[in-house]
C-alpha cells in the first residue's frame, strides 16, 4: 500500500484486514491534518492460480480538522438606540451557530435573526461548529448594542434664596443621565420685570447652570424658565420639557415708622413701637437719647416680623442724670428676607415731661361783695388738659348754697371759674 494526497502531517498503514476476498485498510491520519488521501495498492498480490494482480488506486477521502472561521454578524452596529435592533449571524455552509449577547458567558443557539427588544446593555458575539464537529471557532468582533427607550428627565431647583434682591439669578438643571443639545435657545424665560433678561448655560453634559441677569436690578417682580424639548440622550429620546420654580425679586427697602403710647410722656413706662411695613430678618436694637447723661444704646427690642416694641422707663428729672425735654430715637439696620436694608425710621423724638404743673390761684373781683356771682383766675405755668368744673371743691364759711358756674379757657394757659 502507497499512501497519496495532499493530507499535511505524517500518515501510516496501521492493519490490513481480511474477510473472504474483501480487505480493510486502516490508516492513522494526524489529528491536525488537513488535505486529501488516498491509497495505491501494488503488483506483488495473486490468486490461487498464481496471476498477479495489475494494482489500483483509491478515491480520495477529504480530511478537516479545522474549526470555521468567525462568522459574520450584520444588521447591527455598536451604539445606542431608543428602538429595537435586530442582528443576523452568517457563517460557512452546514455549520451550526451560536450567539451570545453578554460578552461570551453564556451561548445560545442560532437559528433566525435575533430581536433586541429590553432595555439594558448586550455585547453580541457569534461563533460556529463545522458539519465535522470542528469548532467551535473564533469569535466575531464584538457589538455593543444599548437599548434605551426612556426619556431623559430633570430637576430644575433654585440655587439662591428668593425672594432676593440680587442682580443675578441661578437655576440647576440636573438630568438623570447625559444629555446632548442644550443650549440657551432651549430656556424660554418668563417674567414681569423692566427691560430684558439675559440668560447664559454652562456644565454638562447631564449637570447645569442656568444664569440670569436682569437688565433692570432695581425693579420688583418675578422671573422663571421654562426648558425646553430639543435635549436628547445618547439613544435620541427627547426630553419632554420642564418648568422652574419662580424667584421673587425685590429691590423695595422697607420703611418702618416709630409710634409712643404717650406723648409728651410723664414718669413711668412707656412704649415705644417700631412698625416695618415687611418682614424683616433680625432683631432691631434701640437706642434712646435723652437730654441727661444717661441713655439707652443698643438694647434688642421684643417682637418680630414687622412689629417690635421697647418699654422705656422714663425717670422723674434728676439733673444731671434724667433732664426732661426731647428725646430722640433710634434704630440699628436690619433687612428684609430679600436683603434690602430698612430705611431711616420716621417721628424719631418724643417728649419727657416729668414736672408737676402748678398753678397760681386768684379773685377777679373786690371783697368782700354782694354780687351774686365770683370769678376767680387759674394760671397754669404750662399747659393743661382736662381741668373741668369737676376739678374744683368750694370751701369757706359763705351760707348756703353754691355751685361752680363755669370753667372758661382763657388761653395762655389761664382759665377763669
Amino acid at each position: 500500500i502507497t499512501l497519496g494526497g495532499t493530507l499535511s502531517g505524517t500518515s501510516s498503514v496501521t492493519s490490513v484486514t481480511a474477510v473472504g476476498n474483501n480487505y480493510t485498510v486502516l490508516i492513522d491520519v494526524p489529528d491536525a491534518g488537513n488535505g486529501t488521501l488516498n491509497i495505491s495498492v501494488g503488483t506483488g498480490i495473486v490468486d490461487g492460480s498464481g496471476n498477479a494482480y495489475a494494482g489500483g488506486t483509491s478515491g480520495n477521502y477529504t480530511i478537516d480538522n479545522t474549526a470555521p472561521v468567525a462568522p459574520t454578524v450584520g444588521g447591527i452596529s455598536s451604539g445606542t438606540f431608543n428602538t429595537n435592533q435586530t442582528f443576523t449571524i452568517t457563517s460557512e455552509g452546514g455549520a451550526s451557530i451560536e450567539y451570545s449577547v453578554d460578552n461570551g458567558s453564556n451561548w445560545l443557539a442560532y437559528s433566525v435573526g435575533v430581536v433586541l427588544s429590553a432595555e439594558g446593555t448586550y455585547e453580541v458575539l457569534g461563533r460556529a461548529t463545522d458539519s465535522l464537529g470542528n469548532g467551535p471557532g473564533s469569535s466575531s468582533t464584538l457589538i455593543t448594542v444599548e437599548i434605551d427607550k426612556t426619556l431623559p428627565t430633570a430637576t430644575i431647583t433654585r440655587d439662591d434664596a428668593s425672594p432676593t434682591n440680587a442682580d443675578v439669578v441661578h437655576y440647576s438643571v440636573d438630568f438623570d443621565e447625559d444629555v446632548t443639545g442644550f443650549t440657551t435657545g432651549d430656556i424660554s424665560v418668563t417674567e414681569d420685570l423692566a427691560g430684558t433678561v439675559g440668560v447664559a448655560l454652562s456644565g454638562g453634559p447631564r449637570n447645569y447652570t442656568v444664569t440670569l441677569t436682569p437688565s433692570s436690578g432695581s425693579d420688583n417682580g418675578t422671573i422663571s424658565i421654562d426648558v425646553g424639548t430639543g435635549i436628547v440622550d445618547a439613544g435620541n429620546n427627547a426630553y419632554a420639557g420642564g418648568t422652574s420654580p419662580s424667584y421673587v425679586i425685590n429691590n423695595t427697602a422697607p420703611t418702618v415708622a416709630l409710634t409712643y403710647s404717650s406723648n409728651p410722656t410723664k414718669a413711668g413706662v412707656m412704649t415705644i413701637t417700631a412698625t416695618y411695613s415687611s418682614a424683616m430678618v433680625g432683631t432691631p436694637n434701640i437706642t434712646i437719647n435723652q437730654q441727661g447723661t444717661s441713655d439707652i444704646s443698643g438694647v434688642a427690642m421684643s417682637g418680630g416680623a414687622t412689629v417690635w416694641t421697647y418699654d422705656y422707663t422714663v425717670v422723674s428729672e434728676s439733673s444731671p442724670t434724667y433732664l426732661d425735654g426731647v428725646a430722640t430715637v433710634s434704630l440699628s439696620t436690619i433687612a428684609d428676607a430679600s436683603s434690602n436694608n430698612a430705611q431711616a425710621p420716621t417721628n424719631t423724638s418724643f417728649t419727657i415731661d416729668t414736672k408737676v404743673p402748678t398753678a397760681t390761684i386768684t379773685l377777679d373781683d373786690s371783697t368782700p361783695t354782694n354780687a351774686d356771682t365770683v370769678n376767680f383766675s387759674v394760671d397754669f405755668n404750662e399747659a393743661v388738659t382736662g381741668f373741668t368744673t369737676g376739678d374744683i371743691t368750694l370751701g369757706g364759711t359763705l351760707s348756703g348754697t353754691s355751685s361752680v358756674t363755669s370753667v372758661t379757657d382763657e388761653g395762655g394757659n389761664a382759665y377763669t371759674v
